[in-house]
């Protein structure tokens, strides 16, 4: 045999129940192995021959195992390793015999030598290369060391530790003489800064150098030094200060406590004159308003001028007192905003008295923003007949190219948009509707209506912001008096609406000055709305693309006794019958674990398109309101339905039972229909014969079209003559029934029909 591998010995850790332990070279005799455990504080015992432990397998070519008397305890190491004395103990004699195995195991005894030699070579510390100039002990600890006595030698622990000592001892003897405090403490200043003065220190017990005491100098020196030193020395934003001074620094941010206004800071006392004239200096010297408190207000403030109110904290801001129709804030002119903080109302939305708005960007408004901001609640319980009246607005802008952004909207009307190419992005909105005290369902006179309302807006991107439970729609956008045209609404997530998710609609008659049209859908999730997901209503024009929609368990629980139609995406009549016409709806999922309709078309509706891009497998069918929409609206996926055939001969009449029934599936331009007739009575029929209407195609034309007769019975037939069909010419929502006999085509199908006839027709009609 040959030594066909490298190992000469093997390792395992214990785990308290295993004995045996196999070897997996091999040995000539079972004193060739030397077993050895580690326990876990690393000591070495070497194990005694058919004491400790029994071996199998010696003198085989295998390996075999190492058999322990107990079991290795957990954790313990165990090596199993081949150690040959360095002998050779085969005779061969001149003109001996030859054998073979007798060679092969002297030979693989010197391998197996060479492989003992090298196995200990790898024990010592070595080079990792020839070129290195270092040992590599390999992550191992090098133990019984000389403690070194050149200044090359390698320290043992104890010499540290024992010159660390000394070390320590040393220094602890220098503190000992020095002035001490039982704290750290700061450095003096540079030798500079200490000149001609004397140590001191100040209410903290900080060192500070000052200048000799002449008088109580000394002690106003020391007070100036406090961290409140500063408020020794007088400030005022009335005042002027050379450039380079602290003052003059100091006035580039206004707080509202400052002197001159001193502002009042407990919420209670009304502060609107302090912050008038903290606005009017600001805008006055362009510097920046930064509120620090809470303050009360019961006027307007009117922020101008590109002037940006800032808020310390989250917690700072205001709290509005404002009466009846007006705004606790106006943001007007180019480049004005708020940042951060609260804008709040007085919150009490189930009131029938307090009529409150929140922040209004008005007509002149230009670029300006708002971010970061809490505006909540602003209510106006029940209808309003005019603006005057409060209206229980959040924000609303007025302005051309406002930023609403990172805000948290809790309102009655949380967001209302009336502007142009405004960006409404990532902001958290809902009116927390269904967890109110207010009586459900819903009513005109709820004081929880849309999150986002919009009529008359144009060209706003409203993106990444999150709608929910809201006691009308989530987003609205709406025709009341008003254009909304050409609005993006991208990547937004609407849930748990009472209304609906995202809602457009022509609620006042189309006109020249009033409609919903070229509005776009795209990427929102919206989810267990109670109406409909999304839901658009006499539209044009619009896009509602790649949108998911979904209905899950939690819409039982969070409209329990108030379940409402929930649809996906659902296509409504608008006002005075608006139809929805030329909107494309694809590439959509739609999800509702009960079957409901994934997409609703209603009667009107014209001119649409359904993208085959649409996944509503996990979602019931499309569903169409009537059978006709199919021919006035493009349907790229698939839509069936059924309708009820009639017979109409030349003259007499044929009845047909309840069981004659019409299925059609349609496909882009493509009805595909199949229809079985079956005779109750005739009365003296005569003449052609039509199968009729096929829906979809009055006052249609084909651009091609295939009918055959796919059954017959009972039908009064000669002997080799087939019933034949195709579209009526003249009329295309009906099909002839026809004879070829004798090679003449006969039109006299109806006189053929007996009160038992009963016939199958299939084909397809490419609609223009």
């Amino acid at each position: 045999m040959t030594v066909s591998t490298e190992v000469d010995h093997n390792d395992y850790t214990g785990n308290g129940v295993t004995t045996s332990f196999p070897y997996t070279f091999r040995i000539f005799q079972k004193s060739d192995l030397v077993v050895q455990v580690v326990d876990l504080d690393e000591n070495i015992t070497e194990l005694i021959l058919d004491t400790d432990y029994t071996v199998t397998g010696a003198g085989g070519y295998t390996g075999g195992n190492v058999i322990l008397s107990t079991p290795l305890t957990s954790g313990y190491q165990i090596s199993i390793s081949r150690v040959l004395p360095v002998t050779q103990e085969t005779d061969l004699r001149n003109q001996g015999k030859f054998f073979a195995e007798v060679h092969e195991d002297a030979f693989d005894k010197l391998t197996m030598l060479i492989q003992q030699a090298i196995s200990w070579l790898r024990l010592s510390l070595r080079k990792p290369s020839f070129v290195a100039n270092y040992y590599d002990a390999l992550g191992n600890y090098i133990r019984n060391l000389r403690d070194p006595s050149r200044p090359q030698d390698a320290a043992t622990k104890n010499y540290v530790d024992s010159l660390s000592e000394g070390n320590n001892s040393y220094a602890d003897n220098l503190f000992s003489r020095t002035l001490r405090v039982p704290e750290q403490i700061n450095t003096l200043p540079s030798s500079l800064d200490r000149a001609n003065k004397i140590p001191a220190f100040d209410s903290n017990g900080n060192a500070i150098v000052i200048i000799p005491q002449s008088g109580s100098a000394s002690d106003v020196l020391i007070e100036l030094a406090k961290p409140s030193g500063a408020g020794l020395v007088g400030f005022s934003h009335s005042n002027n200060y050379n450039p380079g001074m602290v003052g003059e620094k100091l006035q580039n941010v206004v707080y509202p406590t400052d002197a001159p206004f001193y502002a009042p800071t407990d919420g209670v006392t009304d502060a609107t004159n302090e912050l008038l004239l903290c606005i009017s200096h600001c805008i006055s010297k362009n510097k920046t308003l930064v509120l620090n408190h809470v303050f009360k207000i019961t006027d307007t403030l009117t922020i101008s001028d590109g002037l940006t109110v800032k808020c310390l904290t989250g917690d700072c801001g205001i709290y509005s007192e404002v009466g009846i129709g007006k705004f606790a804030v106006i943001i007007t002119g180019n480049g004005s905003g708020w940042i951060g903080g609260k804008i709040y109302g007085r919150n009490q939305p189930a009131s029938t008295t307090i009529r409150q708005d929140g922040v209004l960007f008005d007509e002149n408004a230009e670029y300006c923003f708002i971010t970061g901001t809490e505006v909540t609640g602003f209510f106006a319980k029940g209808l309003h007949t005019s603006d005057a009246d409060g209206v229980g607005y959040g924000i609303y802008d007025k302005g051309y190219g406002t930023v609403i952004s990172k805000c948290y909207a809790n309102s009655k009307f949380c967001v209302a948009l009336g502007g142009t190419e405004g960006l409404i992005l990532k902001n958290r909105i809902t009116n927390n509707y269904l967890t109110s005290g207010e009586a459900k369902p819903w009513s005109w006179a709820s004081n929880y209506w849309d999150g986002i309302v919009s009529e008359n807006a144009h060209r706003y991107v409203i993106a990444f912001n999150e709608v929910s439970a809201c006691g009308q729609s989530g987003i609205y956008f709406g025709g009341n008096s008003g254009y909304s045209t050409d609005n993006i609404i991208v990547n937004n997530t609407v849930y748990d609406c009472w209304n609906r998710g995202i809602d457009m609609g022509l609620f006042s008659e189309r006109s020249a000055t009033n409609d919903v049209l070229r509005n776009i859908v795209k990427g929102n999730n919206t989810y267990n709305n109670r109406e409909n997901n999304i839901w658009l209503a006499g539209v044009s024009n619009c896009s509602v693309v790649g949108n998911t929609s979904w209905f899950d368990a939690n819409y039982d629980v969070i409209f329990a006794g108030y379940p409402g139609g929930h649809i996906c995406i659902s296509l409504a009549s608008g006002a005075n019958g608006a139809n929805c016409v030329g909107n494309t709806i694809d590439s959509n999922t739609c999800i509702d674990p009960r079957g409901n309709a994934g997409i609703a078309v209603p009667t009107g509706a014209t001119g649409n398109v359904f993208g085959s891009g649409n996944n509503l497998s996990q979602a019931g069918a499309i569903y169409i309101a009537s059978p006709d929409l199919i021919t006035s609206n493009r349907f790229e996926l698939a839509v069936t339905g059924s309708f009820t055939p009639v017979l109409l001969p030349a003259s007499g009449s044929i009845t047909l039972s309840s069981s004659s029934t019409g299925v059609f599936r349609a496909t882009g331009n493509r009805i595909d229909f199949s229809v079985t007739v079956n005779v109750s009575s005739i009365s003296s029929p005569s003449g052609n014969l039509n199968i009729a209407y096929l829906p979809g195609m009055s006052g249609k034309t084909s651009s091609i079209s295939m009918f055959s007769v796919d059954f017959w019975n009972d039908i009064i037939l000669s002997t080799g003559v087939v019933p034949l069909a195709s579209l009526n010419s003249g009329n295309q929502d009906q099909v002839t029934i026809y004879r070829s006999d004798g090679g003449r085509v006969l039109y006299d199908f109806s006189s053929l029909i007996k009160s038992t006839s009963s016939l199958s027709i299939k084909g397809f009609v490419d609609f223009n």
